[in-house]
């Protein structure tokens, strides 16, 4: 699972996702229409304003407040939903989910803060535990995480809606890099959630 999302009243998973990065490209596409669209009402607006209102005497003045306020809404629901599909884009290409990406940050933090005590780090318990660095293991390369996520190695049917995604089967067990010894797991160990 990557995250829970309110839009889509749905989470965001494996089988979700391709849907869900169609859903922000289409509504981010259509938010930037609407916005090129207001631009030119307000450049009209703007443009007829020198000329005492010529042309806008018929707009009231509270469709002009209101014309103002939608582009400041447009522009804010804009720049969400862009960051939101930027995020989106790069978690798929980088073959992680919010999650892990939580947990590589969380390991980083603990490599560097073991490598200033020797390579351990203390325990709740009292004891020291090693912590070696480990890499992510489901990162096989962008054209293949794409490909992965997508469902498709077809570029032209990530951005069909109907498509879909992934299938069934090929969710439960994913490729890894190989560049770990055999037997680690991911996410690595948490000390603080080692029992006493």
């Amino acid at each position: 699972m990557d995250h829970h999302c309110p839009w889509t009243a749905n989470c965001t998973s494996a089988r979700t996702l391709p849907p869900f990065l169609r859903f922000l490209f289409y509504t981010v596409f259509a938010m930037l229409y609407f916005a090129t669209v207001l631009y030119q009402r307000v450049v009209y607006f703007w443009t007829n304003s020198n000329k005492s209102w010529q042309g806008v005497d018929e707009a009231p003045l509270w469709s002009i407040i209101w014309l103002f306020v939608v582009c400041i809404i447009t522009a804010v629901t804009l720049f969400i939903l862009t960051v939101l599909l930027v995020t989106s884009v790069h978690s798929l290409v980088l073959n992680t989910t919010m999650i892990e990406q939580w947990e590589i940050q969380r390991h980083e933090a603990l490599v560097k803060r073991a490598k200033k005590n020797g390579g351990f780090v203390s325990t709740p318990g009292g004891g020291d535990l090693r912590i070696n660095q480990q890499e992510f293991p489901y990162d096989v390369g962008i054209w293949n995480n794409t490909c992965q996520g997508m469902g498709s190695s077809n570029p032209l049917l990530w951005f069909i809606p109907w498509f879909g995604g992934p299938p069934n089967e090929s969710v439960w067990e994913f490729p890894t890099n190989g560049f770990e010894e055999p037997g680690e797991t991911w996410p690595p160990p948490d000390p603080e959630k080692i029992p006493n």
